[in-house]
């Protein structure tokens, strides 16, 4: 069926009234799931209402229609066809315009999904005061009342506002008591000339008047900091907010979100700021108005506010019955502010389209100087920020600390052009070939107590222009294990070395670029300016190139060579110099952080030579390797790692900092299934596990099992998870001062033994069994895993002889580490708490329960066979292992945490709390055994 051009369209106000309804995919945080949308047709205003079901719309249409007919006489409406949206195109092209903007809206100021409802009254609202085309230039509200709407009062929705605190709501207030209260604007008040704001302690919705309102309107709260706090307040959340509220600046344009340094607005840094003040003077509250003013009018175009009169009040999203509002409204009021998240919330069903101009004679705000305003703004800043990073160059020269970032970058300007990282040519030059952008990336140097080294920054090329083939080809660049560097650590300490650091500075400078790149003039140069008739044309390597590790990596392989070193076959990052059979130094490499391990003169002498290459900077004997506090107390034979500053990093940046801990990272009865129908939520529960990751890998070997266990959710995420993610940072603050210890025996050999244990089809998805390791090396720990099996076990013992597999695998690495380095070893040994996988080890025959297990599996067999590996069973009680395979009560966890060494650090409160609780349970015990 074709459809023809409809009739003319109507001319008089309300003649005609399209209505339909459209659908969310995500409920609410009140509930609903769709929005009624009422259009007048020859006016082009627009009425939204948020409906829970279908079958609330037709009572909401009713009260529409009523309303309207009793005050302007007349509302009339025209039903379509069923499936025949192009009966009822205006309509359908309004919702094509409301969605992409609360889409637009709710990702610009990256706020949750919960709230688009409140985002699309305030667009419809905004929508109704702007001027359109259709109207000729007129706006709805003017077309359907006849007179021109005040634009004073707009501001950015889902911004940060400091509201006045009514001396009224406080029974009793100091002098020296706040003044104001941070909040979230949602929208336009329904029932008051004023703004319907978010409580950012309480959940509630607020009222205030525009007058005693202060718009922060390049803020914003972080989205997981709303979203807890509205679970916490209508949905029977559990979450810990933290005491401080993330304010986050809002990015204003796509360009700027995508080039930050070529933007022109100018923005604060682009990092969380703690909190704003919230002490605000109520004289103070109205310092943005000015500011709104400009905005409005840009927005209105040509169109003058009205002062002498007030206009005609606008009817949208008003009561029904008018006499009963503010009854109503402060009985909304006082239900929504409740703490209580029991308590049903129900929202103002109604708004005004704007915000209604003020009336004749209002007496006008005072507006404080413009200098005056920035320094509330800068205020605001420097009072809760430690000291903010720039993301941009812009916001670097309109830093306080302008001074040190163009050293730094001076410093670093002055180290490409001592290198000869580049060459300028005519732009011409490129011909079609891309000319890639760069940026400026600022940092902070800081030593393991967490203070200012110094001011860095670096200059970055967008490597992500660059084209596979064309630009690039081979980017891969290895880097040293962990477990390598405790290893050859306690090697060198066993030989009395020193252990020396160094950095070596603008290291990706080094490599010679093969490819023809070209590059933009960075901002700042005295060479020129972005955009201009020069370009860079690449001749070495540079920071953001994706061939960049290769190429330094390449560089620094081949000159190491040529003094003499020998790369290790196990470790691509670890180098020795070998004097016949036996090692005379160690050389670590992480990108461009070295470890030299040697005699004192051999080091000074490689150090020498690589300084006289490479220009590197010495930081004396190793205390801080990448983000992991090193302690070497040669006195007592022992090396401590710890990670203090990044636990408290992460407790900070996921709110816990002023938590309650525990002690232990996981409950006993922890397993949970994948929800295969659930879409990962917007908590940051990627980068808590990332954060946690890190820590397993560099010193807590203690957290592995719940690590990987939360690590199996990362594309289907639940806030229950993410609960499960804050118990483990409980538990790390709890023991923040743990740290992994390892002592170094006298004496040339060393022991390898590894304790492996596995649980049975304790999986809820799939039935699958966990396998867990630790290596040792002289009774320190080395290696460790948790990994959950590749098959179905079809029993205990099968389980537990997968995971020797694992374990055997591992042994086999640190053989071969311990072979190049020419450390004499005993024949590894394996542990395990089931006899029968032990013997299934030993004795190979016919097993009818076994037979049918895979050969990869068997090579446990083979080494035992061959003299290579020996066993020996373990008691459960005893085995370490058991620590990487399941959740386990305090008593339990605490005796092999301490089998791993991860122990308090002598001195602190931690120590002593652990020491008693050691205490009680040997005595409680020992008074179990003497009563049996």
């Amino acid at each position: 069926m074709s459809y023809q051009r409809g009739p003319e369209r109507r001319r008089n106000p309300l003649e005609k009234l399209s209505v339909d309804l459209c659908s969310v995919s995500e409920e609410a945080i009140t509930g609903e799931m769709m929005f009624l949308l009422a259009l007048d047709e020859a006016t082009r205003y627009k009425w939204c209402y948020l409906l829970k079901n279908k079958s609330d719309a037709a009572p909401r249409l009713e009260k529409l229609i009523l309303r309207l007919n009793t005050r302007f006489k007349r509302a009339g409406h025209i039903n379509t066809n069923g499936y025949s949206p192009e009966e009822n195109g205006l309509m359908e092209r309004a919702n094509g315009i409301i969605l992409p903007r609360l889409r637009a809206v709710l990702h610009a100021t990256h706020q949750t999904n919960l709230l688009w409802g409140e985002a699309a009254l305030h667009i419809v609202d905004t929508l109704n005061v702007l001027p359109t085309e259709a109207l000729r230039g007129k706006s709805p509200h003017e077309a359907l009342y006849g007179t021109e709407p005040s634009l004073r009062e707009m501001r950015t929705w889902g911004c940060v506002v400091h509201a006045h605190i009514p001396a009224e709501k406080t029974s009793t207030r100091d002098k020296l008591d706040p003044r104001a209260e941070l909040a979230l604007l949602l929208g336009y008040s329904s029932n008051t000339k004023g703004y319907k704001l978010l409580n950012l302690k309480t959940g509630g919705v607020l009222q205030r008047r525009s007058g005693n309102v202060f718009c922060h309107e390049r803020f914003t709260v972080a989205q997981a900091y709303v979203r807890q706090l509205l679970l916490n307040a209508y949905k029977h959340g559990a979450y810990e907010l933290p005491a401080d509220i993330p304010i986050v600046p809002i990015v204003t344009s796509l360009e700027e979100r995508l080039f930050p340094e070529a933007g022109v607005s100018r923005r604060l840094p682009e990092q969380p700021v703690p909190a704003l003040p919230t002490g605000n003077d109520p004289e103070l509250v109205a310092v943005d108005e000015q500011v709104g003013e400009q905005v409005g009018e840009r927005a209105k175009g040509q169109v003058q506010t009205t002062t002498a009169q007030s206009p005609a009040p606008v009817p949208s999203r008003e009561m029904v019955e008018t006499a009963e509002r503010p009854a109503q409204a402060s009985r909304r009021s006082q239900r929504a502010g409740r703490d209580d998240p029991d308590d049903d919330y129900e929202p103002p069903k109604k708004m005004p389209a704007a915000m209604p101009p003020r009336e004749a004679g209002a007496r006008r705000a005072r507006k404080p100087p413009a200098h005056l305003r920035e320094y509330v703004v800068g205020s605001v800043i420097n009072s809760t920020a430690d000291i903010p990073v720039p993301s941009t160059y812009r916001q670097a020269k309109q830093s306080d600390h302008w001074p040190e970032w163009k050293a730094a970058m001076e410093e670093e300007l002055a180290s490409l052009r001592e290198h000869g990282t580049w060459k300028l040519v005519a732009r011409v030059k490129a011909k079609r070939q891309r000319v890639i952008t760069n940026k400026w990336v600022y940092t902070i140097k800081r030593d393991a107590q967490g203070r200012i080294r110094r001011f860095k920054a670096r200059l970055v090329i967008h490597g992500f222009r660059q084209q596979e083939g064309v630009d690039y080809a081979e980017t891969y660049a290895p880097v040293i294990r962990f477990e390598t560097i405790r290893a050859a650590i306690l090697y060198a300490l066993k030989r009395g070395w020193n252990i020396r650091q160094y950095d070596v500075m603008t290291a990706f400078l080094y490599g010679l670029l093969e490819e023809l790149i070209f590059m933009e003039i960075p901002s700042g140069s005295d060479e020129g300016s972005p955009g201009g008739d020069l370009i860079c044309q690449l001749i070495k390597s540079l920071y953001g190139l994706k061939q960049a590790p290769a190429v330094w990596n390449k560089t620094l392989r081949t000159f190491l060579v040529s003094l003499g070193l020998t790369r290790f076959d196990s470790d691509y990052g670890l180098y020795a110099m070998y004097e016949g059979d036996e090692v005379q130094m160690l050389l670590t490499v992480y990108v461009d952080d070295l470890l030299l391990m040697g005699p004192p003169a051999l080091c000074d002498k490689v150090a020498a030579q690589l300084d006289a290459k490479f220009t590197m900077t010495s930081m004396g004997e190793v205390k801080y390797l990448l983000g992991i506090e090193i302690t070497i107390d040669r006195e007592h034979n022992q090396v401590v790692y710890s990670q203090r500053t990044h636990i408290d990093k992460l407790l900070k940046k996921f709110g816990l900092a002023n938590s309650y801990g525990c002690w232990t990272p996981q409950a006993t009865n922890e397993s949970r299934a994948k929800e295969k129908s659930s879409e990962p939520g917007d908590l940051p529960y990627r980068e808590l596990v990332g954060g946690l990751q890190y820590l397993v890998s560099g010193s807590r070997p203690d957290i592995a099992h719940a690590v990987r266990h939360l690590g199996k959710f990362l594309s289907c995420y639940t806030a229950a998870h993410y609960r499960e993610g804050q118990r483990v940072l409980r538990y790390l603050l709890q023991t923040r001062d743990f740290a992994l210890r390892m002592d170094v025996i006298p004496g040339n050999n060393v022991s390898i033994t590894v304790f492996t244990d596995s649980d049975y089809a304790n999986d809820p998805d799939d039935s699958k069994s966990v396998s867990g390791y630790i290596t040792f090396l002289d009774g320190n720990v080395i290696s460790y895993g948790s990994r959950k099996q590749g098959i179905n076990a079809q029993s205990s013992t099968e389980a537990e002889y997968i995971a020797m597999n694992e374990g055997v695998k591992d042994i086999l690495w640190i053989v071969g580490l311990c072979a190049e380095l020419r450390w004499p070893a005993s024949t590894p040994m394996l542990r395990g708490d089931n006899q029968a996988a032990l013997y299934l080890a030993e004795k190979p025959g016919k097993h009818s329960n076994t037979k049918h297990i895979n050969n990869k599996y068997h090579l446990v067999r083979h080494l035992v066979e061959d003299g290579k590996l020996r066993t020996l069973h373990v008691p459960t009680n005893d085995n370490t292992a058991d620590i990487m395979t399941k959740p386990l009560a305090r008593d339990k966890y605490s005796q092999f945490r301490s089998h791993l060494k991860v122990l308090p650090i002598a001195g602190t409160t931690t120590a002593a709390a652990d020491a008693l609780h050691a205490a009680t349970t040997k005595r409680n015990t020992g008074k179990r055994r003497t009563a049996g």
